[in-house]
């Protein structure tokens, strides 16, 4: 953290997993007591701090892998287990809502023809009977 004055030398300590991270911003020789700051991580604009806890089981082999995973990204078991159950919420959120949709079309009769289904199929046919 060259070119920050006092900042130059932070000593960091970290909190592994937490979400929060403290460090000292003053050199430890220019000061009485230590000065300690806590900053709260933001992650794409939202506080970290605001979950909920519960337990879940998994498979021995995939808390390996979990484990495993954390340590080479330098995170926490509960971080890489949360980010996975957000990813799987949202693509599964997209996905029945897409599916909703397309039935939504269905039902107002927003739907290819027998003669565009049959050009679609037609076309990928030619193509694997040419291989």
């Amino acid at each position: 953290m060259a070119g920050f004055g006092v900042f130059a030398d932070v000593e960091k300590h970290s909190a592994r997993g937490s979400g929060i991270r403290q460090f000292s911003p003053f050199r430890a020789e220019n000061l009485d007591e230590p000065c300690w700051f806590t900053i709260i991580k933001v992650n794409q604009g939202r506080l970290v701090a605001m979950t909920a806890a519960f337990t879940v089981r998994v498979k021995d082999e995939t808390a390996s892998k979990l484990d495993r995973l954390a340590e080479k990204l330098d995170r926490s078991r509960s971080y890489m287990a949360s980010e996975a159950i957000d990813a799987f919420v949202e693509q599964q959120e997209w996905q029945l809502a897409e599916i909703e949709a397309g039935l939504a079309e269905a039902d107002r009769g927003e739907f290819a023809s027998d003669e565009d289904v049959a050009k679609v199929v037609g076309k990928y046919v030619k193509s694997v009977r040419q291989l």
